[in-house]
């Protein structure tokens, strides 16, 4: 299954960096939101490993292995790379998801100088991020992508690569996870407001009738048809959207 695989993913970096040089690039998307609630499973199924819970349901092992495993999510820091002109309702969510979860949400400024000040200021040496294959930003990437020539030296962790869009809302409405309201006004694909609007693709019909929930779009090709185009990048693969935190950014 592709959470599973993708749980394997986020382990591997938990392993391969110490939680602490690991963080978790969120901006409230659907896309970012199934990263963070894989990342808490990685983190659950770590501590279970770690405190050799039995099989018998000890309640007292099962209770310490949460503890730990939020401690552990504790030690991933969470930042968001700031852009002007988000939803309030994205941002909201985003408050909303740090206040359930207990967790503080480092803002940063976009890009380049939030990667540096990553680096230099708190050792960070990998952010995990929402991108997935089919993303402007996706083509080309593994699950484990170093940032491109130019770019401050982090590397990247795309967990839900290989997912597709249906598979973000089975995961998502089946698990009864909370997501921004947006998706469910027609919104497929999140940028900021200048930039996003209702996929047409959901209209009910008829001028105020509104849009049906992103969750009911059964081509996933059309998942960007509500956002703006974007400007390609330059044939050397080193302007912004090569940089980790632009993909991230960008809501989906």
């Amino acid at each position: 299954m592709a959470q599973l695989w993708s749980i394997d993913v986020i382990e591997s970096a938990l392993h391969v960096f110490s939680p602490e040089e690991v963080c978790f690039s969120f901006n409230g998307g659907k896309d970012s939101t199934v990263v963070f609630h894989l990342l808490r499973a990685a983190c659950l199924r770590r501590a279970r490993a770690d405190a050799a819970t039995d099989a018998d349901g000890d309640a007292a092992a099962a209770e310490g292995a949460e503890e730990a495993a939020r401690a552990l999510l504790g030690r991933v820091r969470m930042v968001y790379f700031e852009v002007e002109g988000n939803f309030p309702e994205v941002e909201a969510f985003m408050e909303d998801t740090c206040h359930e979860y207990k967790l503080e949400l480092l803002r940063l400024p976009p890009f380049k100088q939030g990667l540096e000040r990553l680096i230099e200021e708190f050792g960070l040496r990998a952010v995990l991020i929402g991108t997935r294959a089919t993303d402007p930003d996706g083509r080309g990437l593994e699950h484990f992508s170093p940032t491109t020539p130019g770019w401050p030296p982090m590397m990247r962790v795309s967990p839900a690569l290989r997912w597709d869009y249906a598979a973000v809302w089975t995961f998502l409405r089946g698990c009864n996870l909370p997501f921004c309201s947006l998706y469910a006004d027609g919104f497929t694909s999140l940028g900021v407001r200048a930039t996003s609007r209702p996929n047409p693709a959901l209209a009910r019909g008829g001028a105020g009738a509104g849009f049906r929930p992103a969750w009911e779009l059964s081509d996933g090709e059309q998942e960007r048809a509500g956002r703006a185009p974007r400007a390609r990048p330059p044939p050397s693969g080193g302007g912004p959207s090569a940089g980790p935190a632009s993909a991230a950014a960008a809501c989906s």
